[in-house]
């Protein structure tokens, strides 16, 4: 059962969502809110497997910003699915920073919503396609492959950081440095898949899959799955 919390400060809005969601078998709200400091508490208290938060909540305090802090907290082991309208680049470009599993047009339709909720609850990324080039229009230098490259492999305890990605910020990604494994890895990384499923396609143990998923993020100078899954989208975006 996937668990879920709903942000949004239309209440009709969380009503229709919960109604949605909660007919599925395999899906349950078991929180809402309506104010980013409410998304906090209530995540935090709750421990839910994905939050889906409107972007703009009305607001000093953004749903960004709650993303940032709940994402922030190491006791938060789940993912974040933010809704946006097709205008709001600001607010999109700024969660992706904060590193979110997956951005949703607010017009997107139920079917979407439920697929999107189950990709990141599972570990998977979740990108409207049209959110998708906008990214890549915003951040070049992430989804463009460059000339430069990161081709060291990680040791079992060197895991990706910001820290030590914003070490080399003028590197840009090479995908010529994956093997063509980590190829593979990638391209269902970019499908949205979770490391279970890459595992049970590919025939591969967890625990290899994760470290695939590793040497990638580490190679490429990228934070998360979701920026992986923009540099396969930018050099394939049909795939």
């Amino acid at each position: 059962m996937t668990r879920v919390v709903l942000v949004d400060d239309q209440e009709m809005i969380r009503s229709g969502l919960a109604m949605v969601i909660n007919s599925e078998q395999d899906l349950e709200v078991v929180g809402q809110a309506s104010t980013p400091s409410d998304a906090i508490a209530v995540t935090l208290d709750v421990a839910p497997d994905v939050v889906v938060m409107d972007v703009q909540l009305g607001a000093d305090v953004t749903g960004v910003d709650a993303a940032a802090e709940i994402l922030a907290d190491p006791n938060f082991g789940g993912s974040i699915l933010i809704l946006t309208t097709f205008d709001d680049d600001a607010a999109v470009t700024q969660a992706f920073k904060v590193g979110v599993s997956g951005f949703l047009l607010k017009q997107s339709d139920s079917e979407d919503l439920l697929a999107a909720i189950r990709t990141v609850g599972a570990g998977g990324v979740a990108v409207d396609q049209a959110i998708v080039r906008r990214l890549m229009s915003a951040y070049p230098d992430i989804v463009r492959p460059g000339t430069a490259t990161r081709t060291a492999t990680p040791t079992a305890t060197q895991t990706p950081t910001a820290t030590n990605i914003a070490a080399e910020p003028t590197a840009a990604p090479q995908l010529d440095a994956l093997t063509p494994r980590e190829r593979e890895v990638l391209q269902l990384v970019a499908n949205g898949k979770s490391n279970a499923e890459i595992a049970d396609s590919l025939v591969l143990s967890l625990p290899t899959v994760k470290t695939h998923v590793r040497n990638i993020l580490f190679k490429l100078g990228v934070r998360d799955r979701l920026q992986a899954a923009l540099i396969m989208h930018g050099t394939n975006p049909q795939g």
